[in-house]
């Protein structure tokens, strides 16, 4: 997370004067997007698992509650 924070603090440091400076600007914006990229890569690989397990007895409880559901209308 610190790493992420100093990134994008750096990120919005940067100030455009020159052709220099835009070119410097564009490099940063593709590593942060890169990076942004790889960090929701991850996010997305790590709660993948729960999000089915969560489906699964969402499922499980649905065969249940729904015929329930319908007899109480």
């Amino acid at each position: 997370r610190g790493a992420a924070l100093e990134f994008a603090a750096v990120a919005l440091a940067v100030t455009i004067n020159d052709q220099a400076s835009a070119e410097h600007a564009a490099d940063i914006l593709k590593k942060l997007t890169a990076f942004f990229s790889t960090i929701e890569d991850e996010r997305k690989r790590l709660t993948a698992p729960i999000l089915d397990h969560k489906a699964t007895i969402d499922n499980h409880f649905k065969r249940v509650t729904e015929p329930l559901a319908a007899g109480i209308k």
